[in-house]
């Protein structure tokens, strides 16, 4: 079966403290066709992530993506269903405080002419995850570190023949009773959220329906 590629966004509680700018950064910077540095803080090299790219600047230029678990040099778009496409001089490495670029003499919006460019990088943590899988045609369990069930994926078949995105979330105004009931421990909410019908357990508590 082909490779397929998953990412994975979630929230989850974790021992240790993490930061927010210890695992995403927004950089801006104007693209000067050479090879440089981004230093935004963020240690891909240690710890893993993904870098989107996209210029703001110069018409129809693709959002990029690069990750860690397929390797620097190796691009996403997120507007095409394209399979991973691989340019040698476009995003060359990931760094422990941050990501290199190369020339992008090809113009893939990355680092060619003097485009101004927005880049969004997600480090691996409690919160994010790169994950990659090869599919074998059957259900099965695909593992992750977040700690959480996530709360967003994004699912990208990486290897030809093309395929488009697929997204998935998770309803968290379906969860808000049992979310509400954790929270407070509540004795009357607990109870409805573990009836067949939290709604009319509620109703019938304030005698709003009859009883039976």
């Amino acid at each position: 079966m082909a490779p397929i590629q998953q990412l994975l966004l979630g929230v989850g509680a974790s021992a240790d403290k993490n930061y927010i700018d210890d695992c995403f950064s927004t950089y801006l910077y104007t693209a000067n066709g050479s090879t440089r540095s981004i230093v935004n803080g963020i240690d891909l090299a240690g710890e893993g992530g993904l870098v989107w790219i996209k210029a703001r600047s110069g018409g129809n230029n693709t959002h990029n993506l690069y990750d860690t678990e397929r390797g620097a040099t190796k691009m996403l778009t997120s507007d095409l269903d394209d399979s991973e496409t691989t340019i040698s001089d476009t995003l060359t490495a990931f760094n422990s405080n941050g990501f290199t670029l190369g020339a992008d003499a090809a113009g893939w919006g990355v680092n060619n002419g003097t485009l101004t460019e927005s880049s969004w990088t997600f480090r691996n943590s409690p919160l994010f995850q790169v994950v990659k899988w090869t599919g074998n045609g059957s259900t099965r369990t695909i593992s992750h570190s977040l700690g959480s069930v996530p709360g967003f994926m994004m699912i990208k078949r990486y290897s030809s023949p093309d395929e488009d995105w697929a997204v998935a979330y998770l309803d968290f105004k379906a969860q808000e009773p049992n979310v509400m009931a954790a929270l407070s421990q509540d004795k009357t909410m607990l109870a409805a959220v573990n009836s067949p019908d939290p709604y009319m357990y509620v109703a019938k508590f304030v005698n709003a329906v009859p009883q039976d």
